[in-house]
């Protein structure tokens, strides 16, 4: 697991950092930055002309608090103020959570990572909460993080700092953060809960193969089927099934009942392990809770866990198990569906 560095590990942070993002041919820019707390004049900028990538790194820590990190897709002109897409500014605390910036590290290895927990700040337009950028992101995946001894974090691990691919996952991941603040500023992004539902209240989940780093001994491809499993549960059930808000809440999937009550709770899961159960059956209690009468509630994973406890509380709170299987040719299967009735 990446945890966060300690603070005297900073500086080499810092440097190996600058040294990541100044790789292969650049260009230096001045710009004049704008910030809700004014205006960063004769800023200059780390510019990458081929790959359509800037970044700003402070010289000096701001009120002694945070180094600021920006980061933007467009260089702009050079008479006019600039605004990043993206701040991943880094706490002169490590520890410290106000920050989105997170400098991790891979002991094992040895070796620096970048993350950012998520969200768009910035007070410019475009801003995002937490729950907001991570329903709306696309082709990124949180990981757990060690925030301190006793505190862990789930957060975008963006790459990793010696990875020659570095650049360009941050690239793809700055641009990411630019279409979304773009579309909550034109206002295409509804609030959790809040917007009128336009499409039969199912948004497709991202299914796309992406990326999420690892430590370099273990840097593994992320295959994303959490979402071809939502999107084929949701052929499989029909055009009534939806993954809308339900009262400030986005289950995976759930059939509406009378009175738009939930009349089956779906709850998905990649893998199958105690976390992830743990996890689901949470889930599938909580989004379910102010229900009366409660509705089926249905756990879709891989496979089955044969631990008694948690038979025990499946049959306690009545919660079922469809298992699926993703196969050449005929994509997701599902097994269980048909004893259910579906």
């Amino acid at each position: 697991m990446l945890q966060v560095i300690k603070k005297s590990d900073l500086p080499a942070f810092r440097r190996n950092l600058i040294d990541a993002l100044s790789q292969g041919f650049t260009e230096t820019h001045v710009r004049t930055l704008t910030t809700p707390g004014g205006p960063i004049h004769d800023a200059e900028l780390t510019w990458h002309p081929t790959i359509g990538l800037w970044s700003y790194l402070s010289p000096e820590s701001y009120e002694g608090r945070r180094w600021l990190c920006w980061y933007g897709i467009d260089i702009g002109q050079p008479n006019r103020p600039l605004q990043p897409a993206v701040e991943i500014n880094l706490s002169t605390s490590p520890t410290d959570k106000q920050p989105n910036g997170r400098a991790l590290v891979d002991l094992e290895a040895g070796e620096h990572f970048l993350g950012h927990k998520g969200s768009l700040g910035g007070g410019r337009g475009g801003q995002l909460t937490l729950e907001e950028f991570q329903r709306h992101i696309q082709g990124f995946g949180k990981d757990i993080i060690q925030l301190d001894a006793k505190r862990e974090e789930s957060v975008f691990v963006i790459g990793g700092l010696k990875d020659p691919r570095f650049l360009t996952h941050v690239r793809d991941y700055v641009a990411e953060c630019a279409r979304l603040r773009a579309e909550a500023k034109s206002g295409r992004l509804s609030s959790v809960g809040s917007a009128p539902d336009k499409s039969g209240g199912f948004r497709p989940e991202c299914d796309q193969d992406g990326f999420m780093t690892r430590p370099a001994a273990e840097v593994r491809r992320i295959r994303r089927v959490h979402g071809r499993v939502v999107n084929a549960l949701k052929d499989r059930l029909g055009p009534s099934a939806r993954n809308s808000a339900h009262f400030s809440m986005r289950p995976d999937l759930y059939l509406p009942g009378k009175a738009g009550r939930m009349a089956t709770l779906f709850e998905v899961k990649a893998t199958s392990d105690t976390q992830s159960w743990f996890t689901a059956i949470g889930q599938l209690i909580v989004y379910a809770a102010d229900q009366n009468p409660a509705p089926r509630r249905v756990l879709v994973c891989p496979g089955k866990l044969e631990h008694s406890s948690f038979k025990q509380a499946l049959k306690a709170l009545k919660i079922s198990v469809v298992t699926f299987e993703e196969t050449k040719g005929r994509g997701v299967e599902f097994k269980g569906l048909d004893e259910l009735g579906f």
